[in-house]
């Protein structure tokens, strides 16, 4: 039984393109019963650009603001996923585990370009919220709520500090409720845990395509009749 699975060395997934191998057509998904580590970039080798305030990068190539690199359809289905910058050290970890000064994400990366950006859909669980009693972390007005869809990603880095952005492309779909990864969402002060990055987030247009769908892509068929006649 193993409790985690780690993603790394992920930029460039497509390697030849050749017959049968990874290409725009022909992706891959990745499933695990536990938690999923996706470490540093996955299916694309970032931004060309940063986007201004309110906006996001787009997986389209003539956006001004756009996702480069090789992309294959792509999925992770797992009880919960954690993004890991690119600079970041189990040591770190290990040696500062309520010290969030020693944990800053995408620390001294040369620009925007060398940023930590995924471009993959995501199914995974989050956690449950209680109307009343426990769990209460303390997060003030939120303290029995399980975070939201904008803490979806289960971040253990402080990108706030350092003005990091987690670029990803993709899709959100929080499908259960996890049953390994059931620790309640806690976002207080002296925040050990995380600060949140810049969220430089969009839906991956690509997904609009049926032949660029992941792998085992949950379907859904709705039949609406509109009439019918007898046939003799």
């Amino acid at each position: 039984f193993r409790r985690t699975v780690r993603l790394f060395n992920g930029e460039n997934l497509q390697i030849s393109g050749a017959a049968g191998k990874l290409s725009s057509t022909m992706g891959i998904t990745i499933s695990s019963e536990n938690m999923i580590y996706i470490w540093g970039g996955y299916n694309t080798t970032g931004i060309n650009a940063a986007p201004p305030s309110g906006t996001a990068a787009l997986d389209v190539p003539s956006a001004t603001y756009h996702y480069v690199g090789n992309q294959v359809p792509t999925a992770i289905v797992a009880d919960a996923f954690s993004p890991m910058s690119k600079t970041w050290f189990d040591s770190s970890s290990a040696t500062y585990p309520d010290q969030i000064s020693s944990r800053l994400a995408d620390l001294n990366l040369p620009n925007v370009g060398a940023e930590t950006s995924v471009r993959t859909a995501i199914i995974a669980g989050n956690n449950l919220s209680a109307l009343a009693g426990t769990p209460d972390q303390g997060n003030g007005f939120e303290s029995r709520l399980n975070g939201g869809m904008i803490n979806f990603p289960r971040f253990v880095e402080d990108w706030y500090t350092v003005s990091r952005r987690w670029n990803y492309t993709g899709s959100f779909i929080p499908l259960y409720h996890a049953t390994q990864m059931i620790g309640p969402w806690w976002y207080v002060p002296n925040y050990e845990i995380y600060q949140p990055p810049i969220r430089d987030w969009s839906f991956d247009d690509t997904f609009k395509d049926p032949t660029r769908l992941p792998p085992g892509t949950p379907l859904f068929q709705y039949v609406q009749p509109t009439g019918f006649k007898q046939i003799i």
